[in-house]
């Protein structure tokens, strides 16, 4: 009997892994509600800040201890992506590795792994509010939005310097972590891949739509992107290669 413990409650990523044949194991956060569908389909439900590695490393040790032949290490959620890495990496399981996943979280790690290719550099700022420059009106409009944020959640968009030092008022007392980057115009696509050994698959190119200027929150989106052959063949080759 073949296992895997999953970081979150997914019904759709516990079917899927019933259907490679592999019994679940969840963790999910304290508190969070369990639908029936989930309770019914694992084998076991463990609660920590999946978040949290050294809270989640404490479970996965207990789970290591009474069960056996554990396979993965998995998440389908943002918040757990990093955690099942890091485990993954500690108990010498399969995994994308710590360091790549990390830049997918850390927005400034992976404009620095851009910076090596002419065609991805952007000037970035990267730091707390009180850390970023005061003066950007040769740089303008820019977007500022949490370094590890998620979802949209407080991008701003800053037009002229005016907007900037208001900006840094507001937030002058925030811990958060905050990338200032160029502002680009035109349509938003996230392209969704699939690596493995090396080689990069894309499933789809989405087109977002967005509620536009201040803080661009995703509305919705078309799957697949309305574009011609030759702009899908131009964004599948730029994601391969990079």
């Amino acid at each position: 009997m073949k296992r895997l413990i999953l970081l979150g409650a997914s019904e759709e990523g516990i079917s899927a892994a019933h259907a490679c044949g592999y019994h679940v194991i969840v963790i999910e956060r304290p508190k969070k509600s369990i639908s029936e569908k989930v309770t019914a389909l694992a084998e076991a439900i463990y609660f920590a800040d999946i978040w949290d590695t050294d809270a989640a490393h404490k479970v996965v040790e207990k789970i290591f201890s009474q069960y056996e032949d554990i396979k993965l290490i998995l998440s389908f959620t943002e918040l757990g992506l990093e955690t099942a890495a890091y485990l993954s990496e500690r108990y010498n399981l399969k995994t994308n590795p710590f360091e790549t996943v990390r830049r997918t979280r850390n927005k400034n790690l992976m404009r620095n792994a851009f910076a090596s290719h002419d065609d991805l550099k952007l000037q970035t700022f990267c730091g707390k509010a009180d850390r970023l420059p005061e003066k950007i009106s040769g740089l303008l409009p820019m977007i500022i939005k949490p370094n590890d944020g998620f979802g949209s959640q407080n991008v701003a968009y800053i037009k002229n310097q005016s907007d900037w030092e208001k900006w840094l008022r507001t937030h002058a007392q925030s811990k958060l972590e905050w990338i200032l980057e160029p502002f680009i115009e035109g349509p938003e696509f996230s392209v969704e891949t699939v690596s493995s050994e090396g080689t990069h698959t894309v499933l789809g190119i989405t087109e977002k739509e967005t509620s536009g200027m201040p803080n661009f929150i995703e509305t919705g989106h078309i799957v697949p992107a309305l574009l011609e052959t030759e702009q899908k063949q131009q964004i599948e080759k730029i994601v391969k290669k990079h």
